[in-house]
């Protein structure tokens, strides 16, 4: 489990589905989560909350958003990207799904079963994922406990060991995009360039596999 906390960020490494200990581990736990093929064909569903954001790497200026639900040419495209990521292109995509939990009952149970320590008002919904070689959703804020679970591929995550308040947010938002996503320190301000550097260096980095 990665527990990013808004508060008090802390990064807890675990894995799901090495120990069945009821404490929501073992193989229970991993026929509890959809497939990449039950993930694209919610995210198709009308009923659904899904986007597709794309960036290109090393560009944060480029994050751009795409609501869904899919059309029959992107639920195509993500079902073959589960087999082969081979995408020429340059701008990389990730889709995400929001309320999996009520599309797939299983995860739903896995959640409760697993979550049962936090109160219901704090339990939010199950999002799920999907992400190109290379892609991502952009540096930014959760203002909100999340617990971030990796299933599969390697991923590089960085959690910052400092608050960031509204303002810092707001200051350091790029304008002009459809996705609330920080810079990266391309400003030509020092002062901000000087801040963006201090916060560079209390970034914790993790490389993961599942």
């Amino acid at each position: 489990y990665l527990m990013r906390r808004a508060f008090d960020p802390n990064l807890l490494l675990d894995s799901v589905g090495e120990n069945d200990d009821g404490g929501g581990g073992g193989e229970e736990s991993i026929a509890a989560w959809p497939s990449w093929e039950e993930v694209v064909e919610i995210a198709a569903d009308d009923e659904s909350e899904s986007r597709i954001i794309s960036h290109i790497p090393g560009d944060h200026a480029s994050f751009d958003l795409r609501w869904g639900p899919l059309s029959k040419k992107d639920t195509n495209s993500w079902l073959s990207k589960g087999s082969d990521d081979t995408k020429k292109d340059k701008r990389r995509e990730t889709l995400v799904v929001n309320d999996i939990d009520r599309f797939h009952p299983p995860l739903a149970d896995w959640m409760h079963d697993t979550f049962r320590f936090l109160p219901n008002w704090r339990m939010d919904d199950g999002q799920i994922s999907l992400s190109e070689q290379g892609g991502g959703i952009g540096p930014h804020v959760d203002n909100y406990d999340v617990f971030l679970i990796q299933m599969s591929g390697t991923r590089t995550w960085k959690v910052g060991r400092r608050k960031i308040n509204a303002q810092e947010e707001r200051d350091r938002t790029i304008d002009g995009l459809d996705v609330r996503v920080l810079n990266d320190g391309s400003s030509s301000d020092d002062g901000e360039k000087e801040r963006e550097m201090e916060h560079d260096e209390i970034m914790e980095e993790w490389i993961v596999n599942p």
